[in-house]
């Protein structure tokens, strides 16, 4: 079969038609993050895609439903407002009027705390967290990459953008007289 100019022409133009209407119905932005394992590599975060109104966190590693979460936006200040969140299938799903805005999580783990991971940058290529972990023995354990979580200035001045949600780090007294903040006393082994 002969090619004709015209038909070439037009298939060309058709073909350019078709790849920018491709583009302009998607209107999300992915990030791709290199290293992906956070505390003891049993949680692995893979990407973030936002789209309007929402935002997605692929994970593997870990059954994260029923955990509570927090958002924070790029100046790590929380973020205000109704929003859902539900974990499936390796997906955090956030639906809410600022979830372009999302910069960082903390994801509270459903035993009660025990680890919070906080999870830095989403909204770029230079992804960091923290996990703070109570430990039986030694109590809360701040473990991670601090100095890529952390800004320079944070670090100077000794701040610390995510506290903790308020149930983990309330203390409590035993009835042995020690203080405690975890779910088990750290003298006695006594529950909270």
């Amino acid at each position: 079969m002969k090619l004709t100019p015209g038909f070439a022409a037009i298939s060309i133009l058709m073909g350019m038609l078709g790849l920018a209407a491709c583009g302009q119905n998607s209107n999300q932005v992915v990030y791709q993050y290199p290293e992906t394992a956070v505390l003891f590599d049993n949680f692995h975060i893979l990407k973030t895609v936002y789209t309007s109104g929402e935002m997605k966190l692929y994970y593997r590693g870990m059954n994260l439903d029923g955990c509570q979460i927090e958002c924070y936006n790029a100046d790590f200040t929380k973020l205000s407002g109704e929003f859902e969140h539900m974990f499936e299938d390796g997906v955090l799903t956030i639906k809410a009027d600022f979830a372009e805005k999302v910069s960082g999580l903390t994801i509270g783990d459903r035993r009660g705390d025990d680890t919070i991971y906080c999870l830095r940058y989403l909204d770029s290529s230079q992804f960091a967290w923290l996990a703070d972990t109570f430990w039986y023995d030694y109590g809360w354990m701040e473990l991670g990459d601090v100095e890529r979580y952390y800004s320079e200035e944070e670090l100077e001045v000794g701040q610390q953008p995510v506290p903790a949600p308020k149930s983990a780090r309330e203390s409590w007294t035993c009835s042995c007289g020690a203080e405690n903040r975890g779910k088990f006393c750290t003298e006695c082994g006594r529950p909270f």
